[in-house]
């Protein structure tokens, strides 16, 4: 039988059991079941055994906490010394900006790592180490949909710095048989951008479409890419439509999502040609 994990009892049960051998008590000696002192007793007795439960409780907290740090030992050290840090900080610096900033920054820090807990990596927009590593580790397909317009979507971004570097990891996928179906979406004020880096990416051994963006849905018009469905990479924009960050996914529901979007845009959308 699976055992039931006392930590999640809430805090009140220990308080109500004394609060409940005090009111047995007292009626067990106010209807004549027992005398004064017997009644004492049983409360004394009830008391007992609730305080006993909540150190119970308590050390299973303290339990599953030091199991949970024995499981990795990488975490431990940070830990430790995030914990001896704020400690220190929240006595020696308390009501400071120093203290102001500790708490922005955990918080921010706990955010963040609860991102990776979902399976979710985020990286500045000037950081194509994943896209580059996973286009390169690529073993059988790479599905992409890239809009034309700002960063990734700029024919000159490709041409120039890391976005050439990102290109020819592109070319020598293809040249190592990988498929890669990318769809590029586009305005009828950018067709002839659209139509330049389609047929740089034909020329490279890529499979290119085209999609005219105002016949698409918002929630396609996205610029993403997927390796052997198993990472994903979406890319984040501001209000202005600026690329901001990467966002490297592992996590099933993510990717499922995004093949799913490539594969609409796929049926739909129309083949270059050359």
């Amino acid at each position: 039988m699976r055992r039931f994990p006392l930590h999640k009892v809430p805090n009140i049960v220990p308080l109500a059991g004394i609060l409940l051998s005090l009111l047995f008590s007292a009626l067990s000696w106010g209807i004549g079941a027992t005398n004064a002192i017997e009644s004492v007793i049983f409360g004394l007795i009830g008391t007992v055994l609730s305080v006993q439960f909540e150190i119970l409780v308590r050390q299973e907290q303290h339990h599953e906490f030091a199991e949970l740090l024995g499981s990795d030992r990488w975490l431990r050290e940070p830990i430790k010394s995030i914990v001896t840090d704020g400690a220190t900080i929240a006595t020696e610096f308390s009501d400071t900006a120093i203290e102001d900033e500790a708490r922005r920054l955990l918080q921010h820090f706990c955010v963040d790592f609860g991102a990776l807990r979902l399976g979710r990596l985020r990286r500045g927009q000037e950081d194509l180490q994943y896209l580059i590593q996973h286009t390169r580790d690529a073993k059988a397909e790479i599905l992409a949909v890239t809009n034309v317009g700002q960063g990734t979507g700029n024919p000159r971004w490709w041409r120039e710095g890391q976005g050439w570097t990102y290109l020819r990891e592109n070319i020598a996928a293809a040249q190592r048989g990988i498929s890669i179906n990318r769809i590029l979406i586009y305005s009828k004020d950018q067709e002839e951008d659209a139509h330049d880096l389609a047929s740089e990416h034909h020329t490279a051994g890529v499979h290119v479409k085209l999609a005219l963006r105002e016949k698409l849905p918002p929630e396609q018009r996205i610029n993403f890419a997927v390796w052997d469905a198993r990472v994903s990479c979406e890319l984040q924009m501001n209000a202005d439509g600026n690329p901001i960050a990467f966002i490297y996914c592992v996590g099933a529901a993510d990717i499922r999502r995004l093949i799913e979007i490539h594969r609409t845009l796929w049926i739909s959308s129309t083949d270059y040609i050359s």
